[in-house]
């Protein structure tokens, strides 16, 4: 009898994955990309459609001369049908006089402010005053005050100058001491006689009725 050769295996058949798209998140992950490009226009859109402007930090008075910490700058809407005056001239608007009152919150607009002006014959002096010679109550630019002389306790009677009417120029600021500092519109004749006994720290200030 003959001998039959061994038969070979058969291979077994490759089986097929089917990878199953799930197309939810397909379309979810079409979506995304898409807001993000709009939301990417959006963004630069807005950022190209603003310019910036001075804001008002804290009320500034008639008269005031406007500090640094007074102001400072924002972004709006630049078809905002407002005159208000760029961020780019911060730097100039520091140190110029308020020709109306600057309300905190407000943004500073064209021909309100300017530079500080002194009417003939008068002159300004800065102040530092100590606790208990001006009025805790609140001072505002434009008050009538008398300026008092606190002589030293070894002065004579004679000795003492005579007060001096003035008008303040700035509202009081406290100092880092302490102390009030403050502008005070004096008569030109009177200035020197101020200007000495606030560096000997001998004056007071009175406010007198408007």
């Amino acid at each position: 009898m003959a001998t039959q050769p061994p038969r070979t295996p058969r291979p077994a058949p490759k089986t097929r994955v089917r990878v199953r798209r799930n197309v939810r998140w397909l379309a979810a992950g079409i979506l995304a990309v898409a807001l993000g490009g709009l939301g990417t226009w959006a963004l630069f859109s807005t950022i190209a459609d603003t310019r910036s402007a001075i804001k008002v930090t804290s009320t500034v008075y008639r008269g005031q001369i406007i500090q640094a910490n007074n102001l400072t700058v924002v972004s709006i809407g630049r078809n905002t049908d407002v005159p208000v005056v760029s961020g780019d001239s911060l730097n100039a608007v520091v140190g110029q006089a308020a020709r109306t009152d600057l309300p905190a919150g407000g943004l500073l607009v064209d021909k309100s402010y300017g530079a500080p002006a002194l009417a003939d014959g008068m002159a300004l002096v800065g102040l530092k005053l100590g606790a208990g010679r001006i009025p805790v109550t609140a001072l505002k630019p434009g008050t009538s005050v008398a300026v008092v002389a606190v002589p030293a306790a070894n002065a004579q009677a004679s000795e003492v100058p005579r007060t001096v009417t003035g008008t303040l120029a700035s509202a009081p600021t406290v100092g880092a001491d302490g102390s009030y500092l403050v502008d005070l519109e004096v008569g030109v004749a009177d200035a020197e006689q101020v200007a000495r006994l606030g560096a000997l720290g001998q004056v007071a200030l009175i406010e007198k009725a408007s």
